[in-house]
């Protein structure tokens, strides 16, 4: 307020309003290299070999985040997380569950 006292649930209201930001998960599946003559001489119908790791790294902004494997669940592909590149901070409050996450 205007007590001169800073006010306190302003990092708490912050705070939750960063968790609740959406964010893009992004892994490159596979890739390939061509030469740019091949590239222009590529037509519809042709044929792209690509180099697929057994492992992959999803980034969340461009910042490696996970190591995953592919995987799939029921009908749906996705990603299993096998080990994060990166460390968060331990929320006490947190759900278990992130939305949009399963367990298999």
């Amino acid at each position: 307020g205007d007590n001169g006292d800073p006010d306190r649930r302003w990092p708490t209201l912050l705070t939750q309003q960063i968790k609740s930001a959406t964010v893009e998960i992004a892994a490159e599946l596979a890739h390939s290299q061509a030469t740019v003559r091949e590239l222009i001489a590529l037509k519809a119908g042709d044929f792209i070999e690509l180099d697929r790791a057994p492992t992959l790294v999803a980034k969340v902004d461009g910042v490696p985040v996970f190591e995953c494997d592919y995987g799939t669940m029921g009908a749906s592909y996705g990603l299993r997380i096998r080990e994060f590149l990166t460390q968060f901070p331990a929320d006490p409050n947190a759900n278990s569950t992130t939305p949009g996450a399963k367990r298999a």
